[in-house]
């Protein structure tokens, strides 16, 4: 991010060529966005991927699955993982573990069901743990109730865990766009 941007123009770097990408929480975002805010916009068909190795196949996985949804415009994609320096080997392992079911998740369940930018879309906004409204507090009640392992949260600088909360919280969250698009079929 802003690190990044700084070392490539201090760098002697060209400012103009530097894209950021926009905020996101996840990898099916940098990958939606980046096609969407950067990519197709600009008409941009190569694309560079830097990631960590833990990372790297779910992080494949989830761009080849965005780049690839119709309207499909040709994209040519490269993968660069970067050491996996500064976390303790249970740590990596605690992250492998997970990235490589949720690669498995990608291929075999998202990039099928929502083959098109459009419903990656509504995917994100309305079902995605860390862009719905409602996927965010489930997420966040479901981790104080199971509780994380404790490698996998602290290689993500992450605290202990902490007691589930003491009261249910309830939250009634409507994904605009999918009700919409009942309302004027009915």
């Amino acid at each position: 991010g802003d690190a990044a941007a700084a070392t490539w123009i201090f760098g002697g770097g060209d400012s103009r060529r530097r894209r950021n990408s926009v905020e996101t929480r996840a990898p099916a975002g940098n990958a939606f966005f980046a096609r969407t805010d950067h990519c197709d916009l600009a008409g941009w068909k190569k694309l560079l991927v830097i990631t960590s190795e833990f990372h790297a196949a779910r992080t494949e996985a989830i761009f080849d699955w965005i780049f690839g949804a119709s309207p499909k415009r040709g994209y040519e994609l490269g993968y660069l993982d970067t050491p996996d320096d500064g976390l303790a080997p249970e740590e990596v392992a605690a992250r492998a573990e997970r990235e490589a079911k949720s690669a498995e998740n990608v291929r075999t369940k998202l990039a099928p069901t929502y083959s098109t930018l459009k419903a990656v879309r509504e995917f994100l906004m309305c079902k995605h743990d860390l862009y719905s409204a409602n996927g965010l507090v489930v997420r966040a009640l479901r981790a104080a109730a199971d509780g994380d392992d404790d490698a996998l949260l602290a290689s993500y600088g992450a605290a202990k865990k902490k007691a589930p909360p003491r009261a249910p919280i309830f939250v009634a969250a409507l994904c605009f766009g999918a009700l919409a698009g009942r309302l004027l079929r009915r």
